[in-house]
């Protein structure tokens, strides 16, 4: 059997997850506009082969949301998989419905705990970094701190020329401040 070809995900564009469990196993694929984005599927272990079929799916279902978290904020995505999932979906929507007209705070309450959303607002797509023309037009800088002592120095200052793809790897104390880091660079880099 040949591993189906794998797409980059769209972040315009909606998508789904498919789940689905058995007896033995379960999986779950990321899909957009019929095409695999990225797949999971494992062997369940002897334990898991006991639990009851809505227990398996319904387990599968919020495992592939969290190793897949990375995509879904502020993406609208539809969870396919057989009724006796999407039944649970129900149960915990109407479990945190009830809490909230009887009064029980949400912080005791373990199905709205575990169904919370995060109210940050989010950060939007990555964008790359422009790609740089000419040497030294982009460097990035950045220090490696706590490292074993060694000549009295517990900290590396690491400078790179985003060009070349070069690195300098500058020796520098643990408590090295902006002064004494400019005057590493034009010592070690510039080099005048």
């Amino acid at each position: 059997m040949e591993k189906p070809n794998l797409l980059l995900l769209d972040y315009t564009k909606p998508y789904e997850v498919h789940t689905d469990a058995s007896d033995f196993a379960i999986g779950g694929v990321l899909m957009q506009e019929r095409h695999p984005i990225t797949y999971k599927n494992q062997k369940l272990n002897d334990t898991e082969c006991q639990y009851n079929v809505q227990n398996k799916d319904m387990t599968w279902v919020v495992h592939c949301l969290r190793v897949r978290r990375h995509y879904l904020p502020g993406s609208k995505f539809l969870v396919k998989t057989d009724n006796v999932a999407a039944s649970n979906f129900q149960t915990l929507k109407r479990s945190a419905d009830v809490c909230s007209k009887v009064g029980k705070p949400a912080k005791t309450c373990l199905v709205c705990q575990q169904d919370k959303v995060e109210n940050q607002v989010l950060g939007g797509v990555l964008e790359p970094l422009p790609i740089p023309n000419r040497p030294w037009e982009g460097v990035s800088v950045d220090f490696i701190s706590a490292l074993p002592a060694s000549e009295a120095s517990r900290s590396i200052l690491m400078v790179v020329n985003q060009f070349l793809k070069y690195g300098t790897f500058i020796s520098a104390s643990m408590n090295c401040t902006a002064e004494k880091a400019v005057h590493l660079f034009f010592k070690n880099v510039v080099k005048y």
